[in-house]
């Protein structure tokens, strides 16, 4: 898990004052620290810059980024977050067609293609990423997003510039951009909040790059274009063809994303998610002679019975759920950062505030870029990480939710049925609404105005 951050304006010259837009980068890359603590890195043209905060995986000594690349008198430089699986097939093609490469790392396989093929490189890409490349020969910037929408990406444009960050945070550390609220903001958090819109930012001017979309910024403005939509076709294959591919397509995809230059490890609480994936795990590591690790801290009684079926060795971690974050910081001290889940979203959590890489399990991913704090909800208004809220801010948190319980348990029925005998039954819903709405709205208000008094 990386963080990409970086602006762009077809008219602006930003090297006239090339250490303030530095500066700026590098307060970029500081908020997204979190994301990627092993290296940091700024890139700045004169029409935009490109930051970036990287946890190494790949390639750790020849990977870092912003990467450039040049052909033809002609400049390209790229930040990347996320996971590629058929790097080997894409760099072997592009060697043929004469790129040669300096380093193992799928962010320059991503590079070359672009080189070679434009924007729609992104359709031959099989992983899940967020990347943006800045095209000085064409004057653009280009920003790609996955198929399922794994790895975020947001940006917001004030007139002529573009600002994009893997989260609001980074886009909050330009200049002049401002945490605000709007109508579509509030309406996401109390319609369908901790759910939330595709495409929207919830906070003021704050957008997001859809699932399966690119999009180009170029001197003529800017363009959203989908690369890629979910098709559905009739089930026609028989039982047994039916197991054969689900088989072959859950090994597959594991196999692919065990790709690593750090050690694997996985959490194996003993259900099905994580067993299957310690089984696929086991069985291609067993090949390679490499031992296998599996690490258990709920579930220890099922997980020994999975991994006595295994025959692989197992290691009992007691862990209790609050020192969970500080068990995996010890396993990332060993050179553990990359871990292979299975569903577990507290452990995710607890993974993605330890800066460890979680490469497969069902929802982990997404969960590993909304985990930064307890609530999707929380994450969106910028509220503080759930392990790092003071006493004050917890306190105030519960009085505000003591005193909505007092409104809607006690106000209401008093209002409703002592004040108001004979119209109670019209009024108790509406006061019942508008309560409600007071105490989610000052929860939230009390909670962003302790956030941005720090």
């Amino acid at each position: 898990m990386c963080g990409i951050a970086g602006f762009y304006n077809p008219h602006d010259h930003y090297l006239k004052e090339k250490e303030h837009y530095e500066s700026v980068l590098r307060a970029m890359a500081e908020r997204l620290r979190h994301r990627g603590p092993d290296d940091a890195g700024q890139w700045l043209w004169e029409h935009g810059g490109l930051s970036h905060a990287r946890l190494s995986i790949i390639d750790l000594a020849g990977g870092h980024q912003p990467m450039v690349k040049s052909g033809s008198g002609q400049t390209f430089a790229i930040v990347y977050n996320g996971e590629l699986y058929n790097t080997d097939e894409l760099r072997q093609e592009l060697m043929a067609a004469g790129y040669s490469f300096q380093t193992s790392s799928d962010t320059e396989v991503i590079l070359a293609g672009y080189m070679e093929y434009g924007p729609d490189f992104v359709k031959r890409l099989n992983g899940i990423f967020a990347f943006a490349i800045m095209d000085t020969a064409h004057n653009r910037l280009c920003l790609f997003r996955d198929r399922a929408g794994v790895k975020p990406l947001f940006y917001t444009v004030r007139g002529e510039e573009l600002i994009f960050s893997s989260e609001l945070k980074g886009i909050l550390a330009y200049p002049g951009v401002k945490a605000q609220l709007d109508r579509r903001g509030l309406n996401e958090v109390f319609s369908i909040g901790p759910a939330r819109t595709y495409g929207c930012g919830v906070l003021k001017d704050m957008e997001e790059l859809l699932p399966g979309h690119y999009l180009i910024c170029t001197p003529d403005g800017i363009r959203q274009q989908s690369y890629w939509k979910l098709v559905s076709r009739p089930h026609e294959d028989s039982y047994e063809r039916t197991i054969e591919k689900t088989s072959f397509l859950v090994e597959d995809s594991v196999r692919r994303q065990m790709v690593s230059d750090v050690p694997i490890c996985t959490f194996l609480s003993g259900g099905v998610d994580s067993s299957l994936v310690s089984a696929i795990c086991a069985k291609e590591l067993k090949k390679q002679g490499i031992e296998v690790h599996l690490l258990t801290g709920d579930g220890v009684r099922t997980a020994e019975r999975v991994s006595a079926a295994l025959g692989i060795d197992h290691y009992k971690a007691e862990v209790m759920p609050n020192d969970k974050e500080e068990y995996i910081v010890s396993l990332q001290r060993q050179g553990k950062k990359v871990a292979m889940v299975g569903d577990g979203i507290n452990d995710s959590q607890a993974l993605a505030r330890a800066d460890v890489s979680i490469a497969m399990g069902k929802g982990t991913d997404i969960a590993m870029d909304v985990a930064m704090v307890t609530l999707i909800t929380s994450d969106l208004l910028l509220l503080p990480d759930a392990i790092r809220l003071s006493k004050q801010t917890v306190r105030l948190i519960y009085q505000n939710l003591f005193w909505a319980f007092i409104y809607n348990v006690i106000g209401i029925p008093l209002a409703a049925g002592v004040l108001f005998p004979i119209n109670g039954l019209l009024l108790n819903p509406m006061l019942a609404s508008a309560a409600m709405a007071f105490s989610s709205v000052s929860v939230v208000l009390n909670s962003l105005r302790l956030k941005f008094m720090k």
